[in-house]
């Protein structure tokens, strides 16, 4: 899958087949993209200024960064969206499903989303998931601030969708969203 590349971050209309690219790149898309989530999470009570200030170091921060060439991501690229084989005495991935998030964008999203679900079940199979992924894909040094960009976003998703009102949310959100968020960053999985 992040094998196909594209001149530019962007997105491709499933319907129309056209490619259009970020304004301002990634990084800006997927900023303005939490910040909308945002939004929604401090009309529904559940997103403190702390939260909001600590998030906003990681935008400045990401937003200073060079991002690496753009390859396809699945975005929610975990266990329960894939298809695994037995070939030759050995599992591998045979499909994937739910491209709904998809897009050109960079490669170390796909970390993210399985990577933080591991680190709720155990580090040690964290570390193993994204070392994996970083052997076979490489890495750029330049992913560090970008990944704590990848991780807010990501998380917001999760706190996002379960702050709307009507859904029951298993998280903890008396306890604010960067003390859940910060797990994740205190892992040192990613980095």
């Amino acid at each position: 899958m992040q094998r196909l590349h594209a001149p530019e971050f962007g997105d491709v209309d499933v319907d129309s087949l056209r490619f259009t690219s970020f304004p301002g790149g990634e990084t800006r898309f997927i900023i303005e993209q939490t910040k909308g989530i945002n939004k929604l999470a401090t009309q529904n009570s559940v997103l403190s200024h702390e939260d909001i200030d600590w998030m906003e170091t990681i935008f400045r921060a990401a937003a200073e960064v060079s991002p690496p060439r753009p390859t396809y991501v699945h975005v929610d690229f975990k266990i329960g969206n894939l298809c695994v084989e037995k070939m030759n005495g050995d599992y591998r991935v045979s499909g994937l499903f739910d491209f709904h998030e998809g897009r050109f964008g960079n490669g170390a999203v796909d970390l993210v989303r399985q990577g933080c679900s591991f680190i709720d079940h155990s580090i040690d199979l964290a570390q193993a998931f994204v070392q994996s992924l970083i052997a076979h894909a490489g890495y750029d040094p330049r992913v560090k601030p970008l990944m704590r960009l990848f991780l807010i976003n990501d998380r917001m998703k999760i706190w996002g969708y379960f702050s709307q009102p009507g859904v029951k949310s298993p998280l903890p959100v008396a306890g604010g969203f960067k003390r859940w968020a910060e797990r994740h960053f205190d892992a040192n999985v990613f980095w």
